[in-house]
């Protein structure tokens, strides 16, 4: 299933979920619908403010390839290298999903992600998906999860994945 994440920073530095976009469509069918969704996002909150992130792993890669040819908001997507994949990582492989949504828990945690308050028909599903992770269904409820990991490394781009920092620091005045 093809999934997309809709969410709005605002200046408080809070990230609002806005939307969550989840459909077994073609490549075509998703053009369609990804412009359409740029289009309202665009007029709503500016199109300076409207990013479109694709992953660079398994069906993504086409699915850009595809997007920036045929589509109409074509030159706004942006394929996006997962952490420890690619040449140069210095790492083999991408990270798996777990230490991905390890190092972005904390968002979540400190309350830094608010969802709308009122329903939508989303909203019992992703919350679910969210809340089972990583022991609850494989598959389109994954897709969610992993979705919202790349927001939110996207939209946190300090969080950090990796080993941890082991040089020394030192502050002025510290030390003899």
């Amino acid at each position: 299933s093809n999934v997309g994440i809709t969410g709005l920073m605002k200046t408080s530095g809070r990230l609002y979920i806005d939307d969550v976009y989840k459909e077994q469509k073609a490549p075509a069918e998703i053009s369609n619908d990804m412009a359409a969704l740029y289009d309202r996002y665009a007029q709503e909150w500016g199109s300076d403010k409207v990013r479109v992130l694709v992953e660079n792993k398994s069906s993504g890669t086409a699915l850009v390839s595809f997007l920036q040819r045929f589509s109409p908001i074509g030159s706004r997507i942006r394929e996006v290298n997962i952490p420890g994949a690619g040449i140069g990582s210095g790492q083999r492989g991408q990270l798996d999903p777990i230490n991905r949504a390890a190092a972005v828990s904390h968002i979540f945690e400190s309350g830094l992600i608010e969802l709308p308050y009122e329903w939508r028909p989303w909203k019992g599903d992703y919350i679910t998906a969210l809340a089972a992770f990583p022991n609850g269904e494989q598959g389109a409820h994954n897709d969610q999860v992993l979705a919202t990991i790349l927001l939110l490394e996207q939209a946190f781009p300090t969080t950090w994945v990796g080993p941890p920092y082991m040089g020394s620091i030192r502050y002025p005045g510290w030390y003899s």
